[in-house]
């Protein structure tokens, strides 16, 4: 049997933060833009757009410090939740092109395409496509990298070396590709030089490794005397040779609904009445796969960032939101600790079963009201919820 030749995608949406809130407001385009708590001048910036950076403005650094860099700079005060929810959109939507992708972090997900040519055709062709779909669902700025392994795919990203949106590392220029990339791109020598401890001795500069192209220029037996145990992996690395796989994580399965509330709030019942929403929502979808669950997980962000949750446990299987109404309030009860204002929430059920059927004793009306709802919702989605019709 023939050895599979691997074809591995990178995706990379630089600046995710300000490119999803350049997407929100398209005013914000080609302005020295930051994404920083605006709540005092020590507060460190989240994500500089390149028109910042061009100033010296660099993630991590003060915001009193940017904004005396930067006169007309603009400051958007940061939505974690946003941004990680249309992350989660992303990698969805990405799933449904291949089982196996990987998220390395904020806006960088590796894809395996390995013998996907016959379904999906030349590989390029197929990245361009991707991108296009991607673009008109999410108007993010994505660059896509395209070759046999992970490493290289990710250098195809570099906005840095790499001027094209898309590009394929073909397999005869693999060999000599990352000659002029920074160290940087070979990861076991980033994680040798974040973690070094004495200031005394510093190999990379001292035997001016900046290059990939210097790096390849030293023997196997001497990086292995550098970097002991790392030094045969970034020998084969700094010449294109990557063998590790794409690993999707592991999720268990669960039903998650969330809400970013337009307007801060710390109104008890409001907020609740939302969370109830969620439930309604969650407990419907549940039921409509003829699943169960025996757990729930209630979080929510307060308006300064602080994030809270509570897991709620059961001895048994249920179906129906109502069911769990006293456990929901007494879970909320228990995060909705602080007087300040509440931006996020978000619903989730865990622990899912096939549904089994067990008939009643006695005939419940409040299972009657749900199934009518869910009949109605099945057949005019999103139109119906309890107590009033939109």
């Amino acid at each position: 049997m023939d050895k599979v030749e691997k074809t591995i995608d990178f995706i990379r949406i630089s600046q995710l933060m300000v490119a999803i809130e350049r997407g929100r407001d398209s005013q914000l385009k080609g302005k020295a833009l930051v994404v920083a708590p605006k709540n005092s001048d020590r507060a460190k910036v989240w994500s500089a757009s390149t028109e910042a950076m061009q100033s010296g403005i660099y993630k991590g650094m003060e915001l009193g410090i940017a904004t005396r860099l930067e006169r007309n700079l603009k400051v958007i005060h940061p939505n974690p939740d946003l941004y990680d929810s249309v992350e989660k959109k992303v990698l969805f939507k990405l799933s449904r092109y291949t089982p196996l992708y990987e998220r390395e972090g904020p806006g960088k997900i590796y894809l395996d395409f390995s013998g996907f040519e016959k379904l999906y055709g030349d590989s390029l062709d197929f990245a361009r496509l991707i991108k296009r779909e991607l673009e008109a669902d999410f108007k993010l700025p994505f660059r896509l990298g395209v070759s046999s392994n992970k490493l290289l795919a990710k250098a195809a990203t570099d906005p840095f070396v790499i001027e094209e949106n898309i590009y394929r590392v073909s397999r005869d220029a693999s060999g000599s590709f990352l000659d002029p990339f920074h160290y940087n791109i070979i990861p076991n020598i980033k994680d040798f030089s974040q973690r070094k401890s004495s200031l005394s001795y510093d190999p990379i500069e001292d035997l001016n490794l900046e290059r990939v192209a210097n790096i390849k220029l030293l023997s196997k037996e001497l990086l292995e005397c550098i970097f002991l145990k790392d030094g045969e992996s970034i020998y084969e690395m700094a010449r294109g040779i990557d063998n590790r796989l794409v690993t999707p994580q592991k999720k268990s399965l669960s039903i998650f609904y969330d809400v970013h509330l337009k307007t801060d709030t710390n109104h008890y019942q409001e907020i609740f009445s939302q969370l109830c929403k969620l439930a309604d929502k969650a407990f419907r979808e549940l039921r409509r796969r003829s699943l169960a669950c025996s757990s729930f997980k209630v979080a929510l962000r307060y308006s300064d960032f602080k994030y809270t949750e509570k897991t709620i446990h059961f001895g048994y299987v249920v179906n129906y939101s109502y069911e769990i109404l006293s456990d929901l309030e007494r879970a909320f009860s228990f995060i909705f600790s602080r007087r300040t204002s509440i931006r996020y929430l978000s619903f989730e059920l865990e622990n899912l079963i096939k549904k089994i059927i067990q008939p009643d004793l006695f005939e419940d009306k409040r299972k009657r009201i749900d199934d009518l709802v869910d009949i109605i919702d099945n057949k005019y989605p999103q139109k119906i919820s309890k107590g009033a019709v939109r």
